[in-house]
C-alpha cells in the first residue's frame, strides 16, 4: 500500500471513529435528558389544585382511632384507596354542615361517574372527641351520606393526629359559663393517596365542583406518576 493510500485509509477510520463518537454522546445526552425530564415531573407535579399540592408527599404515622360503628381506624384503612380528612365536629355551627353538605354532593356526583372502588373514602375526624360520642358521631355523618366515617379519640390522640397534619383546634369557652364552648378549627380538607401520604390540602370554603376538578386532578397526576415509574 502506498504511502498516499495509507493517509487516506487513516483518515477515514479517524472521520468514522468521529461519527461514531460523536452518535455516542448524543444518545447519552438524549438518555439524560430523558431522565431528568421523568424526574423533574415527579418532583414538580403540574396538577393544580384549590388549595396546595405537597411537592413530596408526606407519610402518615401510625396512629389508633374508632370508628362511628366502635371499630379500630388505624393507618391500614387509609391504604389502598383514596381519602378526604376533615376535622369538625357535631356541634360546629356553620363551617361543619356546609363543608360536608358539599361533600356529600360531590360523592353523590362521582357516584355517576366513577365505579364504586374509585371513589373516595370520607372522613370526619372528630375535634369534640369529649361531647361527640361514638352514637352521636355516628347519627351526625350518616345524616350527610351513609358512607361516610366518623372517628373519635381520647384527647392525646386526637392532639397527636391534629399536629401531624397541621390541623389547628382551640376550644372559645363561654364568658359566663366555662361548662359550654366552641371550637375553632381548620377547615382544610386533606388529600390521602392509596399509599397513605399526605398530597393535598383543600382550601375553604368548599363546592362540590371544585372538589370534583381537584379530586379528578390529583388522581390523575398521581396514575401518570405510578406509570412513569
Amino acid at each position: 500500500m502506498t504511502e498516499a493510500k495509507k493517509t487516506t485509509h487513516q483518515r477515514t477510520i479517524i472521520v468514522l471513529l468521529i461519527i461514531a463518537l460523536c452518535a455516542i454522546v448524543y444518545g447519552v445526552q438524549v438518555s439524560f435528558n430523558d431522565a431528568l425530564n421523568k424526574y423533574a415531573h415527579l418532583k414538580h407535579p403540574s396538577v393544580h389544585v384549590d388549595g396546595m399540592v405537597l411537592k413530596t408527599p408526606k407519610a402518615l404515622s401510625s396512629f389508633h382511632l374508632t370508628d362511628n360503628q366502635g371499630q379500630a381506624f388505624t393507618k391500614a384503612q387509609l391504604e389502598g384507596k383514596w381519602s378526604l380528612l376533615f376535622f369538625g365536629y357535631t356541634n360546629c355551627g356553620s363551617v361543619c354542615p356546609t363543608t360536608l353538605a358539599a361533600l356529600k354532593k360531590m360523592y353523590q356526583d362521582l357516584e355517576q361517574q366513577l365505579p364504586k372502588k374509585q371513589l373516595p373514602q370520607v372522613v370526619l375526624i372528630s375535634v369534640d372527641p369529649k361531647r361527640d360520642t361514638q352514637d352521636r358521631l355516628d347519627q351526625y355523618v350518616k345524616g350527610f351520606n351513609p358512607e361516610f366515617i366518623g372517628l373519635r379519640g381520647d384527647e392525646a390522640q386526637t392532639a397527636k393526629i391534629e399536629k401531624e397534619l397541621g390541623i389547628a383546634a382551640t376550644k372559645i369557652y363561654a364568658a359566663d359559663d366555662h361548662a359550654h364552648y366552641t371550637i375553632s378549627h381548620s377547615a382544610e380538607i386533606v388529600v390521602i393517596d392509596p399509599h397513605a401520604k399526605v398530597q393535598a390540602y383543600l382550601s375553604f370554603p368548599h363546592t362540590s365542583d371544585e372538589m370534583i376538578k381537584d379530586y379528578t386532578n390529583l388522581v390523575q397526576a398521581y396514575q401518570k406518576q405510578l406509570d412513569i415509574g
